[in-house]
């Protein structure tokens, strides 16, 4: 039996922030919730949310997705590309150093991206076969990516799925924009790490939201260059993030910041960490489910979306 059945009932949302690798704890979080019979009327969610949501709805069932999951890492890890390869320190901080500083000015002049799409292409191929539309996966998901052109955050719930799971993957300077419909797309980290609002705007009236992103660490000495422009971009985005945060009812965020973005050989450990985060809040998820009380939030100066 569902719990959650309240006097009046509200729609709630599953809302999943982008992370990279940490986003493997959002099914940590969905096995606690399904074990505990709590349910949602749909989930949004931005890069490695929006990939590991539509992964579980492709399943609506934690066990299966996750032994699949980790099946397919497992045969495919030697061939997956570059991020089941860093295995040295040495390996670690050049992919930091010198893709997020010297080669992002250096290649990105003249690329749209370091990496092929196809890096990320295969595995989602792999991951999502047999589910070629969004209208396939067993519930309702809105996958977050943002426009170049327009600067509007795109909004996918409907049509093909890879060209959606590509573009809220498409780490700027890492990966190339997704060329969709009229639309030069992003990943939305930058402006909905955590699309609250989002959620909000298409009808939640409760919100659980996942923080899986990284936190803005204070900095010892004056940037220069290229870290000025990374730096600033930092801040912008999480200046962003904390507004939406406002937004949830309940925040879960396990504790991950040890792991990088890139870490996907530590999926063992993070998806316990969901988990164990779950468990931590139990109570007070369990409040928020008992409880027909909601936020009433002002949307009025938050920006508008395009949705398909």
């Amino acid at each position: 039996m569902w719990k959650g059945i309240f006097k009046k009932k509200r729609k709630i949302a599953l809302v999943l922030g982008g992370g990279g690798a940490r986003g493997i704890a959002h099914l940590g979080i969905l096995k606690f919730l399904e074990e505990n019979g709590y349910r949602f009327d749909f989930i949004v969610g931005t890069s490695a949310g929006g990939v590991f949501g539509a992964f579980y709805l492709k399943y609506r069932n934690v066990r299966n997705a996750w032994d699949e999951l980790k099946s397919e890492i497992k045969k495919h890890k030697d061939k997956s590309g570059v991020f089941f390869k860093l295995d040295s320190d040495e390996e670690k901080r050049t992919l930091l150093t010198e893709f997020r500083e010297k080669l992002y000015m250096a290649k990105t002049l003249f690329k749209e991206g370091i990496f092929e799409e196809k890096i990320m292409r295969e595995p989602y191929e792999i991951m999502f076969n047999g589910s070629n539309n969004i209208e396939e996966l067993r519930g309702r998901i809105y996958i977050v990516a943002i426009d170049l052109l327009s600067g509007k955050d795109i909004v996918f719930s409907k049509g093909a799925l890879l060209p959606a799971l590509l573009a809220t993957s498409a780490l700027p300077g890492i990966f190339p924009p997704v060329k969709y419909k009229n639309f030069y797309l992003i990943d939305g980290g930058s402006t909905q790490k955590l699309p609250t609002t989002i959620a909000r705007k298409l009808g939640a009236e409760k919100i659980l939201a996942v923080d899986v992103g990284s936190n803005l660490k204070e900095i010892k000495e004056h940037p220069n260059g290229i870290k000025i422009m990374l730096r600033n971009e930092e801040i912008v985005s999480q200046r962003l993030h904390s507004i939406n945060i406002k937004y949830a009812d309940l925040l879960i965020r396990p504790q991950i910041e040890k792991y990088k973005w890139f870490e996907f050989n530590k999926y063992e450990e993070i998806f316990e960490a969901g988990y164990r985060a779950a468990q931590r809040k139990a109570e007070e998820i369990k409040e928020f489910y008992n409880s027909s009380e909601y936020k009433k939030v002002d949307l009025y100066y938050t920006e508008d979306f395009i949705l398909f």
